[in-house]
């Protein structure tokens, strides 16, 4: 966030989410650092898709499929910012 005014922030982690309970990928896009524990996180997520386990073990085709839909939205509406992925 030094260098650029919006990073976009892909959250793979179903277990240990960022910004949503366990179980959802999101994608957002953050224009302030993120200095707090992910549960003192007030802001909205831009795209979140619903994977419904805290593990990619019970069903690692659907999570393949939320985690395409996600990229595909980035490509879409944020290709030209800076992309983290937390896995």
């Amino acid at each position: 966030l030094n260098s650029w005014s919006h990073v976009s922030h892909l959250d793979l982690d179903p277990g240990q989410t960022e910004f949503m309970p366990p179980g959802f990928l999101t994608l957002k896009v953050c224009e302030s650092p993120l200095f707090e524990p992910p549960f003192a996180h007030t802001t909205k997520v831009d795209y979140a898709q619903f994977f419904g386990f805290s593990s990619v073990e019970p069903a690692p085709c659907h999570y393949l499929d939320c985690i395409r839909n996600l990229i595909s939205t980035f490509q879409e509406n944020y290709a030209s910012t800076p992309l983290i992925v937390n896995t």
